[in-house]
């Protein structure tokens, strides 16, 4: 007796989003693309200050788990900057002053990126967090779990407890966390 073989096509099913729900993501993304650009330093940057930077950043991202990657910039002069290298200069950024507020580093290195308008200025960041890379303090400090508080309840703010949440509100609640 022949065996016959079944084949049997399996099909991925297309993504499936919530209605409306599509809409919402490339609304956020464009807000959220809108404020990376609002950051974005503004000036004249030629790659010959930016490069050094580059090497600064590529050595200061193994602290935050991430791989040092980040390019070089080509010859030339570039008037912002790359969204993607806002973005790691933001999480430097938000690093050292917490860093600094809680007396890890001192509040000279804290890295202030967005009124660089100049290659001098770039020059002085990528000082800055060449000397975060080599901060011991500073990466330990990272390592270090850290503790979340829930903020304190507003007086005043009388709200029936037990409420449930409309779809609109539980959806706006995970819009904001996104």
């Amino acid at each position: 007796m022949a065996q016959k073989e079944l084949m049997i096509a399996i099909e991925a099913p297309e993504e499936e989003t919530a209605p409306g729900f599509s809409a919402e993501v490339e609304e956020a993304e464009a807000a959220d693309k809108e404020m990376y650009a609002e950051v974005s330093p503004k000036g004249r940057f030629s790659s010959k200050s930016l490069n050094p930077l580059v090497k600064a950043s590529n050595m200061l991202l193994p602290a935050f788990g991430q791989e040092a990657t980040y390019p070089e910039f080509d010859t030339g002069v570039y008037e912002t900057w790359p969204e993607d290298f806002v973005r790691i200069f933001s999480m430097f950024s938000a690093a050292s002053r917490d860093a600094a507020t809680e007396d890890v580093i001192s509040p000279e290195l804290v890295v202030d990126f967005e009124n660089a308008t100049s290659d001098n200025d770039v020059q002085m960041l990528a000082g800055k967090v060449q000397a975060l890379s080599k901060s011991k303090p500073f990466k330990t400090w990272l390592k270090a779990p850290k503790e979340i508080t829930e903020p304190e309840p507003v007086e005043g703010k009388d709200e029936p407890e037990g409420k449930e949440m409309s779809e609109d509100e539980i959806d706006n609640l995970f819009m904001n966390r996104l």
